[in-house]
């Protein structure tokens, strides 16, 4: 079987006639596509298409904003694609250059991987990281994360490939029971696409860059592609191949790849910058038609023959010569479309099914199939609307630029498997389609059978299911595969295992043991800031989108809308909404809302507007509690008297050493004040303003200094400052969008304090006890010890990959195995001597160093970024 033979057929919502509405635990996020049909013809992708790559993002911002105020309710707006576009905007937002425009991000972070490799002042070898979870969800599915794409083994039903959003790509050899992490190393953790060799179950081709999460936003994708990478053995090695793009510039993300079924040489990628074409397996790529191409397909019985779709375009392109020539055929019944998806079947080789997104804001462009003996298409359906969550098919909502799936069974063509926001069913061969989700959560990304065993499988917001009854029910594989999106965490001094945390359309996650199996708190929405009481552990605090603020007094089981009501409604906020506990009274809050800061004394049951504006960050003074600072952009405050009825505020951003004029259109993502000195202030910095990344203060912001040092050139998320006894040390970590980095009054310089940290953007920490977790977008959890020097020896058995340094007082001893590949680089060092002992084995292609020297040396960290340029290697 092939890797290709993962049929992407992305997500198509078929039409609910005839519904037969089975019982759901449909994801809360499908209730935006309830509604009226509107007249307004204009789409959220054309406000976004429509502008100019020139552009900065503020004006795109406009522009978009402009769109959305004509809707005059937050349903009508989330019809329209409202929380994609917010979650976007969040991210972008944090990602500008100095010009405005968003940043190359994946560029970025490859070159400050490779910066850290050469400078020995930030490669100190520190952290120690394990993932806490989620592995599983303990109370409900687990609906982890967002999965785009699946890869089959072509003779092992139980060996799976499936990439996910932005936390690489995941292998199972025991059919979900178990999954391992393949690709924390690589430049990027954003999979479009997989295909596995028909011949050859170890060889394995990932197209990365998130089409679905980048198409809509033009040149400010957030998952930009990195280009094709290749595996010969299973997923454990990874090279580049002749397909790449980040080195050139381009703005492009991924769609699909496509193997031959019989010759491995011959591969496709769909992208958002046309299809290519490999006939010497990936070492060189020819482009053989532009455009953005979201999906490809074999004729099934003629691998001479493909089909494709362009997204913005009513076309099916075609090709006889396969693939190196194409041509349109125009589909009756309309001008334009948004974005398709196709599916073919073993059972009906003439055809190619053609699921079409609307070409207006209402219903679907149609379901067709194209028949290869004569080049003529016939309609299947074309309403109700298949796109919408509404089990019957009413109103005019759904995005099937962001959710969309079409699957036809290999063995019988009559059974197809259609989703949107919701996934539907037909067993009439399009016919009739019926709302028939079962268990799988809401938005749709791709619908797919095995060619081993014929089982349909199902990828979405939430995991990768599996049907053994043609979809009529779904068993849940996500558990273990750690992909969950983090946007805030908290802990708590009471429960050093606890941890809350909220993500990306998934609600909040929550555990008070030192487990993985986590709790699904909060289960609607996208989770934002939150807290845990740090006298009474079953009190929390969460938010939503938007300052969605609640209330739990029994450990997430049930909770209260405590938002601040002005003039009989309830606040809102930002898309995320800094929240804060106060330092020594867990029963006063701050909330960062619209108008204010909003502060309650009775754990939110009344609110005073405070002033002042939060929006981007805030934190109180421990050894002083009066003392409390807040952000809005690169606007700094700061109050003295934030406990009594009226708090004055004062402005101290723009005193001495604050950087005006060199942090054009970044923010303060972050204030952390030292727990023993309320007058010792740092700040931390979003976007590209190179040398412009940490500032301190030990005046309370009177003056700063630039503490920036040799940090690369990448936005930071947070800091977190360790107590320390005396006001005149420092400890203070900090997330990037490459992992984190630690700096002590002793060390002079920052530190990369990430080993065994997946290459990943840390949103949040927290300090408790003697550790630090790291909130992940895209890889869940982890956590380290907190700096505490060298140990006396170390011994070291198990398997090595990417890049590591393993340090001791006096000895190393060392019987494991160091796995081969672009990337690995291992280097040990110990004060007295390295004892490699029988059972050591380096592989081909790794770069193994062993040194005697005084540990804590600085040396530089091996191996940095992979390599970008290069052709195939065998």
């Amino acid at each position: 079987m092939a890797a290709f033979w993962y049929l992407h057929s992305t997500t198509l919502n078929t039409t609910a006639m005839n519904a037969i509405i089975r019982s759901t635990s449909l994801f809360c996020c499908m209730l935006f596509a309830f509604g009226s049909a509107m007249a307004q013809q204009e789409t959220l992708i054309d406000v976004i298409k429509n502008g100019s790559k020139t552009e900065t993002f503020a004006d795109a911002k406009t522009r978009v904003d402009a769109f959305f105020n004509q809707f005059t309710s937050e349903t009508e707006k989330n019809r329209k694609g409202y929380k994609q576009w917010k979650r976007w905007e969040w991210f972008a937002s944090l990602h500008l250059d100095p010009d405005g425009k968003v940043g190359a991000w994946s560029e970025r972070n490859d070159a400050a991987l490779s910066k850290i490799a050469l400078m020995p002042e930030l490669s100190a070898p520190n952290g120690s990281w394990f993932s806490q979870g989620p592995g599983s969800i303990s109370n409900g599915e687990n609906y982890l994360g967002r999965v785009e794409c699946i890869g089959f083994h072509p003779s092992d039903a139980n060996t799976l490939y499936v990439g996910s959003a932005t936390g690489g790509l995941w292998k199972t050899t025991n059919l979900g029971a178990s999954w391992s992490a393949l690709t924390d190393h690589l430049p990027s953790l954003s999979i479009g696409g997989v295909a596995v060799s028909p011949s050859n179950g170890n060889v394995v081709y990932i197209l990365t860059g998130d089409g679905d999460g980048g198409n809509q936003w033009g040149y400010y994708v957030k998952e930009r592609s990195s280009g094709v990478f290749r595996s010969t053995d299973g997923g454990n090695t990874w090279f580049p191949s002749g397909l790449q793009f980040d080195r050139s510039g381009e703005t492009v993300y991924g769609y699909k790849l496509l193997i031959q079924p019989n010759n491995s040489s011959v591969l496709f990628a769909a992208t958002s910058n046309g299809i290519y074409r490999t006939a010497n397996s990936g070492s060189t790529w020819d482009l053989v038609q532009a455009g953005e191409f979201t999906d490809i397909e074999f004729k099934p019985n003629d691998f001479n023959r493909l089909a494709a779709s362009r997204y913005g375009f009513d076309d099916l392109y075609i090709s006889t010569d396969n693939g190196l020539t194409w041509r349109s055929k125009d589909v009756p019944g309309g001008s334009n479309m948004t974005r398709g998806e196709l599916a073919v079947s073993a059972n009906q080789t003439n055809r190619v099914y053609y699921l079409m997104g609307p070409e207006t804001s209402g219903g679907f462009r149609g379901y067709y199939y194209y028949q290869w003996s004569d080049s003529s298409f016939t309609l299947i359906a074309n309403t109700p609307n298949v796109f919408t969550g509404a089990t019957d098919g009413s109103g005019d909502g759904g995005f099937p630029w962001w959710a969309i799936a079409l699957g036809v069974e290999p063995t019988d063509a009559n059974i197809q498997l259609i989703g949107g926001v919701i996934g539907r069913r037909s067993i009439t061969g399009g016919t009739t389609i019926f709302a028939d989700h079962d268990i799988l959560h809401a938005d749709a990304h791709g619908y797919y059978f095995s060619p081993v065993d014929g089982s349909a499988f199902a990828v979405n917001d939430g995991g990768i299911f599996r049907s053994t009854n043609f979809g009529n029910t779904w068993t849940n594989l996500t558990t273990n595969m750690r992909i969950t999106q983090y946007y805030r965490i908290s802990t708590t001094p009471q429960n050093t295992n606890m941890v809350l945390g909220g993500t990306q359309d998934n609600g909040h996650h929550v555990r008070t043991t030192a487990t993985s199996a986590f709790k699904w708190v909060r289960t609607c929405c996208d989770g934002m800031d939150n807290a845990i009481d740090p006298t009474n552990a079953a009190i929390l605090y969460s938010c939503t989108q938007d300052g969605g603020l609640g209330r739990s007094i029994d450990g997430g089981d049930n909770w209260t809308d405590i938002r601040p009501l002005v003039s009989g409604n309830r606040v809102g906020g930002e898309w995320v909404s800094p929240f804060l506990l106060h330092s020594s009274t867990p029963t006063t809050l701050f909330f960062a809302g619209d108008g204010g800061i909003f502060r309650s004394t009775n754990s939110g049951t009344s609110w005073t507007n405070i002033g002042a504006d939060g929006d981007d960050a805030m934190d109180q003074g421990v050894s002083n509690t009066a003392r409390f600072y807040a952000a809005k952009g690169t606007t700094f405050r700061r109050s003295d008297d934030v406990n009594d009825a009226t708090p004055t505020w004062t402005i101290k951003s723009g005193t001495t050493g604050w950087p005006t004029g060199n942090l054009a259109n970044a923010k303060i993502t972050s204030i952390a004040v030292h727990p023993q000195n309320s007058l010792e202030v740092w700040v931390t910095l979003s976007g590209y303003n190179d040398g412009f990344k940490v500032l301190r203060s030990t005046n309370g912001g009177d003056s700063w200094t630039n503490v920036t040092g040799s940090l690369p050139n990448v936005p930071v998320h947070v800091i977190k400052h360790e107590s320390q006894p005396g006001s005149s040390t420092y400890q203070v970590y900090i997330g990037t969008d490459i992992g984190v980095f630690f700096r002590s009054n002793s060390s002079g310089d920052w530190v990369f304090y990430s080993n065994y940290l997946p290459r990943v953007i840390v949103t949040d920490l927290e300090i408790v006890g003697s550790s630090i977790y790291a909130g992940t977008y895209g890889r869940g959890i982890w956590s380290s010890t907190l700096e505490s020097g060298c140990a006396a020896s170390a011994i070291l058995s198990s398997t090595y990959e990417g890049a590591k340094v393993f340090q001791s007082g006096t000895s190393i001893v060392s019987a494991g195995t160091i796995l081969s590949g672009t990337g690995t680089n291992i280097t040990m060092r110990a004060g007295s001597y390295v004892d490699l002992t029988e059972g050591f084995h380096a592989q081909f292609n790794t770069i193994f160093t062993a040194q005697v020297g005084p540990c804590n040396a600085t040396l530089p960290l091996p191996g940095g970024a992979v390599p970008i340029e290069g052709g195939n290697q065998n």
